[in-house]
C-alpha cells in the first residue's frame, strides 16, 4: 500500500467539484484582488480577525466624516489609517481619497468578503485527518448536508425558472446559465426554522415575521407564483414597473432581521454568458 496516495473522495461528482471550487485559495484571491486589496502586503492566510474589525472601525470613522461634511485633512489621514489597516494595491497610483458613499460601500464589500475569506480558512484549518480526502474533510468541517438535485426533478425546473425569469433588465450585459443545483441543510437552522407562513427568496426560505415595507420600481408580476411542496411561494418574474416614483431600489428587495427567520435552501451553480 502507498502511504502517501490521497484517499478516494466519497462525495458524489458534482459536489466534489462545488466543494472544491468554494474552497479554493485561488479563487478566494481572484475575488478580493479586484477589489484592490494586497495579497502581496498581507496574504489571506496572514490576515487576521483583529485586522478586518480595525478596518470596520476605520470604515466607519470615514462614513461619519463623510456624513458630517469634513471633507479636509482629517478625511485623508482616515484613509490613510484605512489603508494602513487593510492593504490596496493600485499600481503607480497614489492611494484615492473616500469621498462618496459608493466608495464607501466597495471598501464594505471588500470587508465583507475578507471576513468570510477568514471565517472559510479558520474552519479548514483544522487537524487533517489522514484518512479522509481534503474536500471530504473540509465538507464535513461545514456541518451541513448537501445534495445534488437532478435536472429532471421539479424543484431543479422552477428554480431554474425563477432565475431565468427574475433576470434583471438592467443587467443586460449577460445571461445566467444554472449549471448545478444543491439541497442544502444546516442543523441548526432546520432546528430553529419554524413550520409557519413561509416565502421563497433565491436559495432561502423565509419564515415571514412582521414586515417592515420599503418600496421598490419593479415588482414580481402578479400573480406569477409557482409554489414548493412544502406550500411555500416562489415569486416568478419578470418585475414589472411600480407606480411609485423617484424610489431608492431598483428591484423587489427583503432584509431579514431575525436570522432565526431564515432557512437556506438551495445553492445555485451559475454560469455567467457575457454578451
Amino acid at each position: 500500500i502507498n502511504g502517501d496516495k490521497k484517499p478516494e473522495s466519497v462525495l458524489e461528482p458534482a459536489l466534489l467539484s462545488l466543494i472544491e471550487l468554494i474552497c479554493d485559495l485561488k479563487v478566494m484571491e481572484e475575488g478580493v484582488l479586484q477589489l484592490q486589496y494586497d495579497t502581496n502586503k498581507t496574504p489571506l492566510g496572514k490576515l487576521t480577525r483583529e485586522q478586518i474589525c480595525a478596518g470596520y472601525k476605520e470604515l466607519s470613522r470615514i462614513d461619519e466624516l463623510l456624513a458630517n461634511g469634513k471633507l479636509g485633512k482629517e478625511l485623508v489621514r482616515a484613509c490613510s489609517d484605512y489603508y494602513t489597516r487593510i492593504p490596496h494595491y493600485f499600481g503607480m497610483s497614489v492611494p484615492p481619497v473616500i469621498r462618496t458613499p459608493g466608495m464607501v460601500r466597495k471598501e464594505l464589500e471588500l470587508l465583507e468578503a475578507l471576513g468570510d475569506i477568514q471565517l472559510a480558512l479558520d474552519m479548514f484549518s483544522s487537524i487533517p485527518n489522514a484518512s479522509l480526502h481534503p474536500a471530504d474533510q473540509r465538507y464535513k468541517s461545514l456541518c451541513c448536508t448537501m445534495k445534488h438535485v437532478d435536472p429532471s426533478q421539479q424543484d431543479y425546473k422552477i428554480v431554474e425558472k425563477y432565475l431565468q425569469s427574475t433576470h434583471a433588465v438592467t443587467h443586460n450585459q449577460y445571461e445566467m446559465i444554472l449549471e448545478d443545483l444543491f439541497e442544502y441543510e444546516k442543523d441548526e437552522q432546520t432546528a430553529k426554522f419554524h413550520d409557519s407562513f413561509s416565502g421563497m427568496d433565491r436559495v432561502s426560505q423565509i419564515g415571514l415575521g412582521s414586515l417592515v415595507k420599503a418600496f421598490e420600481l419593479r415588482l414580481p408580476k402578479p400573480p406569477a407564483q409557482d409554489s414548493w411542496a412544502c406550500g411555500a411561494q416562489v415569486p416568478m418574474g419578470p418585475g414589472i414597473p411600480s407606480a411609485l416614483e423617484n424610489l431608492a431600489l431598483n428591484y423587489n428587495e427583503y432584509v431579514v432581521y431575525d436570522p432565526w427567520q431564515l432557512k437556506m435552501k438551495y445553492i445555485l451553480r451559475v454560469r455567467f454568458n457575457f454578451k
